[in-house]
């Protein structure tokens, strides 16, 4: 029992005794590139909503349908701006 233990702590004393870092220098770590979004700030004005009658009578259809032509134009307008301000560059907060 004695010689069991003294040969089992031998092998662990020559495992212990080897070097087992490799002759080559490890690696370099590769370069990722990460791609952030910017998000362009977008007015307030053009993403306010334009307000119109829903329901109505039909004595009023006319008027609703006016009303529905002017948010259109308005909406068409906004998009119109957002387009405009789209792939520029992202303004520069100033650091306090």
């Amino acid at each position: 029992m004695k010689s069991m233990i003294c040969v089992a702590i031998l092998i662990l004393i020559v495992g212990c005794g080897r070097d087992v870092r490799p002759d080559r220098p490890p690696p370099a770590p590769e370069i990722v590139e990460v791609v952030v979004p910017h998000y362009v700030p977008v007015k307030d004005e053009l993403l306010a909503p334009c307000h119109w009658i829903r329901n109505a009578p039909q004595e009023v259809i006319h008027s609703v349908a006016r009303g529905r032509r002017k948010c259109l134009e308005v909406y068409e307008a906004n998009i119109e701006g957002i387009r405009k301000i789209r792939g520029q560059p992202v303004p520069q907060q100033e650091s306090p």
